[in-house]
């Protein structure tokens, strides 16, 4: 019996939808993590997340060492920045790494406007009466 390879999103295109057939296929042999996982990692987001995460981290790390470098040659302040850049990558870290595992609905949630922000019933385009003029 051949092998087939599970369903995985197209890497710069939309996201390829498996079929129940498919899914129920991938469950069976253990899949479903995998298709999920590679979803998680190679979606249009996740890639740009990548490049901005490799680009950002060398980019900190290269100042560093560029902050050693005038620290060896006898400027002091130098010194904590050659500790603070590397800092900066590690911020970068997590925040790649908070942003590659955020949930969308929780993304979604979070973007969505609070109810309690809407105007209040009788009150036009949420201004109350003899404020317009102000």
């Amino acid at each position: 019996m051949a092998v087939r390879a599970p369903s995985v999103p197209s890497f710069l295109g939309s996201t390829v939808v498996p079929s129940r057939r498919q899914l129920a296929e991938d469950k069976a042999r253990g899949r479903v993590y995998c298709v999920v996982v590679r979803k998680r990692w190679f979606s249009r987001r996740a890639v740009f997340l990548h490049i901005e995460f490799f680009l950002l981290a060398a980019a900190c790390l290269a100042a560093g060492w560029w902050q050693v470098t005038r620290a060896l040659s006898g400027n002091g302040l130098s010194w904590f920045y050659s500790a603070e850049w590397p800092g900066f990558a590690l911020i970068a870290i997590y925040g790649w790494w908070h942003l590659i595992h955020e949930d969308p609905e929780v993304l979604k949630a979070r973007k969505q406007k609070p109810p309690e922000w809407d105007a209040p019933e009788g009150v036009p385009n949420g201004v109350p009466d003899g404020m317009s003029d102000v």
